[in-house]
């Protein structure tokens, strides 16, 4: 399989104990870029709030992973893959008292990483893709995604606190220009006030967010529509 395409959720670099807002617009061509609606303005806010409690995503102890399967009656010819983001930025607001959560993440789609060996090993995927293999399906994942225009893929809830009492999140992912809803399954474990721990599994279909699943002969070899996707996210307090 020479393609794929990658969501969300969210995984992070910052892991300062101040919270870590660009000053300035995003530069072209800089390797820092971000989106330019991203909230940090809310979530500096947010600090001095009363009860408020902001959490900054933990990029050495967070990861997306994304299964990418092969169809089509050609199927045994192609390759399953596996995605992942070890760069997803963010953060999370809880406030206890008024039982309120919101929280935002972003991840720049040209630090994905395809096929990485041990996770591979670790998902039972059962073809071994040439570095030729690799190469070629992260070049077609960077296409169909057009991420030359949509570089970044965004997640966002302003009403996370169901998470809170163990219940289904509602959260908005923006992938290729498109957003839409979508209510996933997630745990959230909590030591003591200073770190958060999500996790969980979902589901979502390319063709959702406008994007054509990748096809060779006519559809005899293709991508699945379907991608499963997995979250462990840490946070620290700020």
């Amino acid at each position: 399989m020479r393609y794929w395409l990658v969501l969300l959720l969210s995984s992070t670099l910052f892991t300062s104990c101040s919270l870590l807002v660009p000053n300035t617009a995003p530069r072209e061509n800089s390797k820092d870029l971000y989106p330019a609606d991203f909230p940090y303005a809310i979530y500096r806010a947010a600090k001095t709030g009363q009860n408020n409690r902001v959490y900054q995503l933990d990029g050495r102890a967070s990861e997306i992973r994304i299964k990418v399967f092969r169809g089509g009656v050609m199927a045994a010819l192609g390759h399953d893959h596996i995605v992942a983001s070890r760069h997803v930025k963010g953060f999370i607001q809880l406030n206890p008292v008024e039982v309120s959560c919101r929280a935002d993440f972003y991840l720049p789609l040209d630090q994905l990483v395809v096929d990485d060996p041990d996770l591979r090993a670790g998902a039972n995927l059962q073809t071994t893709p040439s570095a030729e293999d690799i190469k070629a399906t992260r070049r077609n994942m960077l296409i169909s995604l057009d991420a030359a225009e949509y570089p970044f893929i965004q997640l966002s809830s302003d009403s996370c606190e169901t998470l809170l009492k163990g219940e289904a999140v509602e959260v908005t992912i923006t992938l290729h220009g498109v957003s839409r809803k979508q209510t996933i399954n997630l745990n959230l474990d909590r030591d003591g006030s200073e770190k958060l721990v999500v996790k969980g599994d979902f589901s979502l279909l390319q063709s959702d967010f406008g994007i054509q699943p990748f096809s060779l002969l006519n559809g005899l070899l293709s991508v699945k529509d379907r991608l499963e996707i997995s979250v462990e996210l840490e946070a620290r307090a700020l």
